[in-house]
């Protein structure tokens, strides 16, 4: 076993500091690149003693429930991209945290708007630190936010790209196609866009309020539309599961399907009080086959608790989909 993401992959946390990969849970922050590639030497043996370090937890548990993870996606392009240069990197992370969305599931530091919910106008602005990792290694950008297309400093990088860039990876709200888009296209870098699809009609506008499901097919369609002229434009779909949407899971499935785009999910990790490994009358719900689901202890207080204050903040009122019925005790 091996995860090339240990050597090739660090990403700008959201407070500035330097870490291996979003999927690892418990990692440590890091001020210099060379302090992780230290950190990451032991991860790199257990992998080589066929054994999962705890750190990879997330991984883990989509392989052992039968589907590609993070990890596997990783292998696919190192392939690619180790012939280029055996030190390349993949460079993501929090560019900043402006972003047009309050997603339920997120907080004041990664949106500028739940910032702005709570009246306190927190803005982490990360641009210097992707300056300075060596831009000559980087063969792939992996973007995430806040939201790209929201942000100016996005808009900073593509316009400065890495000299050496093969890849680019966007991921979005899907709230608006990403501005120019299409000038980083004309330079024959590939593009993916990874558009996060966390429900379908009212459960989409729930969980990623006050992103509207009608402008989110909008785009959709435009980038299908976008594929025709681009042939190095891929797209796919990302699923956060948690209890929120996992009963909505098969129509976001269907609707993946339709659309003839890849689609993949990984369970939620935090906040913990909305992973579907928790009982409650969402999971009790669940018909699927999904593994991991209401193994853990009983949360109906504390997610409905969280449902309220999040609900309360955004001046939003709780969909039938989610609702507790005569059936569920609280």
């Amino acid at each position: 076993m091996e995860c090339p993401r240990l050597k090739h992959f660090r990403r700008v946390n959201g407070d500035g500091t330097i870490g291996i990969c979003g999927h690892m849970i418990l990692q440590p922050e890091f001020n210099t690149l060379e302090e992780s590639d230290v950190w990451v030497v032991p991860l790199q043996s257990q992998f080589a003693n066929n054994e999962w370090p705890s750190h990879c937890k997330r991984c883990k548990d989509t392989e052992e429930s039968g589907r590609e993870s993070i990890r596997n996606f990783s292998q696919k392009r190192h392939t690619d991209l180790v012939v280029k240069n055996t030190e390349y990197l993949t460079v993501g992370g929090v560019l900043d945290t402006y972003c047009n969305s309050a997603c339920l599931s997120c907080s004041s530091t990664l949106s500028t708007r739940i910032a702005s919910l709570n009246k306190s106008p927190f803005v982490r602005d990360n641009y210097q630190a992707f300056t300075k990792f060596p831009q000559d290694r980087i063969l792939q950008l992996d973007i995430n936010g806040g939201e790209p297309a929201y942000s100016k400093n996005y808009q900073k990088i593509l316009q400065e790209l890495p000299p050496n860039l093969i890849y680019l990876r966007i991921n979005t709200n899907g709230h608006k196609v990403m501005p120019n888009i299409e000038k980083v296209l004309d330079k024959q870098v590939h593009v993916n866009v990874t558009l996060s699809l966390d429900g379908v009609g009212n459960v989409h506008d729930y969980v990623r309020w006050p992103v509207k499901w009608k402008n989110y097919t909008q785009t959709v369609d435009s980038y299908i539309n976008l594929q025709k002229k681009y042939q190095n434009l891929t797209l796919d779909f990302w699923t956060t599961l948690s209890s929120m949407n996992l009963n909505n899971l098969i129509q976001i499935i269907s609707y993946a399907k339709n659309k003839g785009i890849p689609h993949g999910y990984a369970l939620l990790e935090t906040p913990h009080c909305l992973s579907i490994k928790k009982t409650n009358w969402l999971t009790k719900r669940y018909q699927g086959n999904e593994a991991y689901v209401a193994i853990e202890d009983n949360n109906d207080d504390e997610l409905n608790k969280f449902l309220v204050k999040q609900e309360k903040l955004r001046q939003i009122s709780r969909i039938q989909e989610l609702a507790v019925d005569n059936n569920d005790k609280i």
